[in-house]
């Protein structure tokens, strides 16, 4: 899968130092992870990218709850959606997501474009749901 291999190239680079780790100065240069935009296109609606940073990612892996499971089953008998799977999926989304954020936020970005999500079955019944996109520097249009 192109993805996974991507994923663990760029996590086999430099490591990372976590925005929560650091405090006072260091912190207040850092972009804050919810100021973040986030695009699937390659643009942003009045932004000029001004610098290509570079590949950024945020995953997480989740399995199904055993005794929830049952209940699904259930569900898929008499039809309807399956709102325990629907929690985890979103749950697992905001995650990849607020780590997407981090890690542009590490690289100084003002975005992610070309944002994507994708999702691997992993054995034991876990999933994981991985966001990756390319993190960009922006300029304003606005004169």
């Amino acid at each position: 899968n192109l993805v996974a291999a991507m994923h663990r190239f760029h996590r086999a680079r430099a490591p990372r130092v976590p925005l929560q780790s650091l405090s006072g100065p260091l912190r207040s240069l850092c972009r804050a992870p919810d100021q973040i935009l986030l695009s699937t296109t390659e643009t942003c609606a009045g932004w000029e990218v001004s610098r290509h940073i570079g590949l950024v990612t945020g995953s997480t892996v989740r399995t199904k709850d055993v005794t929830k499971d049952v209940f699904a089953a259930v569900r898929q008998i008499f039809g309807g959606e399956i709102t325990t799977y629907t929690d985890l999926l979103n749950e697992a989304r905001a995650e990849a997501l607020r780590r997407l954020r981090e890690a542009a936020a590490a690289e100084d970005a003002g975005a992610v474009v070309a944002l994507r999500i994708s999702t691997t079955s992993l054995p034991g019944g876990a999933s994981e749901l991985l966001a990756y996109g390319t993190a960009v520097e922006l300029r304003s249009l606005a004169k």
